[in-house]
């Protein structure tokens, strides 16, 4: 994946996808500007529908919340929309913050899109990614956690919703 930075806070996303010939590069879409942007950090998305939480099932074989590295000055609500995509293939809004990990990870509330399917088969990244599936959180104990840390945190927000 290339990355280039356009303005602070203002991003495009290339997906180069290599052929034994010859790569193209596809843009993805650009980060929206956010009232108050946050500070380049690690970060991903919870996004729940129907009390069913949207999951990854890593190349390692765990299960968890789509998210990863920030790119350099990238806002962290930027790097949750951009990692969320490359790694389930769906857009989505991004919300307020829920919660910030020791090792510094922000966790935010996001929504897929009404113009996304509920699932995407194509997504961007396909190494890293074995899986994407709804879980309802009575499955949660089944699920080889990545970051077991991630449970109590989605447990805790879905019990404090109205």
């Amino acid at each position: 994946m290339l990355f280039k930075s356009l303005a602070p806070n203002a991003a495009i996303f290339w997906l180069a996808v290599f052929t034994p010939m010859f790569s193209v590069a596809v843009m993805a879409e650009a980060c929206p500007a956010f009232e108050t942007p946050m500070a380049s950090a690690n970060a991903g998305c919870l996004i729940v529908e129907n009390q069913e939480v949207l999951m990854l099932k890593q190349w390692n074989a765990k299960w968890a919340l789509p998210g990863g590295t920030a790119e350099a000055g990238e806002a962290a609500q930027c790097t949750a929309l951009r990692e969320t995509w490359e790694e389930t293939g769906l857009k989505v809004n991004v919300g307020g913050l829920i919660h910030i990990y020791e090792n510094g990870f922000h966790l935010f509330r996001c929504e897929r899109r009404a113009d996304q399917p509920k699932l995407n088969e194509k997504r961007p990244f396909t190494v890293e990614v074995l899986d994407v599936a709804w879980v309802g959180v009575e499955k949660f104990d089944g699920l080889n956690w990545r970051f077991s840390n991630q449970r109590q945190v989605i447990e805790d927000w879905l019990t404090a919703q109205p």
